[in-house]
């Protein structure tokens, strides 16, 4: 049995600071069972199912139209 926790904090998108991606949390667990030569191990990668963007940009919202 296995598992780890990944914390990412706040990043910026620019040299300006003005736009960041939120800091987020991911879980990921694993478990298996050894008998002679065989091995079954089953994981499960985002086990909250976290929504958060991995990586962020700063753009112009668009009025138009």
């Amino acid at each position: 049995m296995g598992g780890d926790v990944i914390y990412v904090g706040k990043a910026y998108a620019d040299e300006v600071n003005l736009a960041w991606c939120d800091p987020y949390v991911t879980a990921n667990v694993k478990a298996g069972v050894d008998k002679n030569a065989l091995r079954i191990e089953l994981f499960m990668k985002n086990l909250f199912d976290d929504k958060h963007w991995t990586g962020c940009a700063r753009w112009k919202k668009n009025t138009a139209g």
